[in-house]
């Protein structure tokens, strides 16, 4: 399944500096910088079809997309890893849950956890986001 995945930074969070999220990226494919963006082509497609990174001041990350996402365990390690490291939040297009990694709860924004119709779900391991789509 192919779908778009939001990566979210809140201020309750651990900090998201550019450079290390660049080079958690770095890897994956050619990282392009426009504007007050930074957008990465992964190379085989996987596990999207390109990522943008926003940085509103060119030292922390406040947001990340996934554009064509495949849902399956490439995407599943590199969000996790973003979330571990950084403290995102992880959100799909359906926006029906959040996904935080287990002891973050409290940096999700009460208004957001409201609009969730499925609520937040802590995970501890790649395995355990998008469980419906192994």
């Amino acid at each position: 399944m192919s779908t778009n995945v939001f990566l979210e930074h809140f201020p309750a969070a651990p900090p998201a500096p550019l450079a290390d999220v660049l080079a958690l990226f770095s890897p994956y494919g050619e990282i392009t910088h426009i504007d007050e963006r930074f957008e990465v082509a992964f190379t085989d497609g996987q596990p999207a079809r390109l990522a943008w990174i926003d940085s509103s001041d060119d030292i922390s990350v406040d947001a990340i997309g996934f554009e064509d996402a495949d849902l399956a365990d490439p995407l599943r390690h590199l969000v996790y890893a973003a979330m571990q490291r950084f403290g995102f939040v992880a959100l799909d297009d359906d926006g029906r849950h959040a996904y935080v990694r287990s002891g973050l709860a409290h940096a999700v924004p009460a208004p957001l956890l409201q609009d969730l119709p499925g609520g937040l779900i802590e995970v501890s391991h790649p395995g355990e986001l998008w469980p419906g789509e192994h």
